[in-house]
Parts: structure tokens; sequence; C-alpha cells
């Protein structure tokens, strides 16, 4: 089963992710911060990083970053309000802007799995 770890500051809205991609059959973890989410890829193997960008501390884009040196085929996704924030990502880092829906959420999540690519 596909473990996904769900990285995002807003308590509400990890829990909304979590609902919707358990309900699609996945594994899911979360962290309320950068830290924390490097803590449990330390301790757990995760298969996809949902990630959002504007968060306190390290930004999404950074916690991508770190992750990928620890597990460089890591399937990445990047959620954000503000797409203009996160202009000049690599081709490999899937990126959704918020509010997203639950279609769109397991969608990308799948796409992932297959290395597909798309733009905020």
């Amino acid at each position: 089963m596909t473990h996904v770890l769900v990285v995002d500051d807003n308590e509400l809205v990890r829990y909304i992710l979590e609902r919707y991609l358990k309900a699609g059959g996945y594994r899911v973890s979360s962290a309320g911060s950068g830290i924390d989410a490097i803590a449990l890829c330390e301790t757990a193997h995760v298969d996809v990083l949902i990630t959002d960008q504007n968060m306190p501390g390290m930004k999404g884009n950074a916690l991508i970053a770190h992750a990928r040196a620890r597990q460089p085929e890591l399937r990445c996704i990047l959620i954000s309000a503000d797409p203009i924030g996160v202009s000049n990502l690599p081709a490999n880092i899937l990126c959704i802007e918020k509010p997203l829906s639950r279609t769109a959420l397991i969608e990308l999540v799948a796409a992932a799995g297959e290395g597909g690519s798309a733009l905020c």
C-alpha cells in the first residue's frame, strides 16, 4: 500500500487531506512542520510526500530538497495557495493550487506514482 506523508502547518488542511487520501485507499501519515516531516521520513518509508509551500520555519520546496537528498526517487507534490511563489520548480515535482478537490488530489497522487508532471 502506498504510504503518503502530508505536511501542512494548518491542522484542518492536514485533517481534510488525510481523510481524502484514506478514502482513496492510501496509508497516510502527517506532520505539522518540515522538521517533524524530516524526523518521520528518517523512521518510516514514504512513497509520496505532499507538502504545503508556505510554512513557518521551512518552506515546502526546502523540505522536498532535504527529503530527496535522503531518498532521491521520492515522489513529491507541492500544494500552494500562491502559485507565483512556487515558480521554477523541477519538472519532477507535481504542484497543485489550493483549494483542491478530493478528486484532484487523488488523481495527482496517482500521477505522481506514474512520474507525471503538472504546474500550479
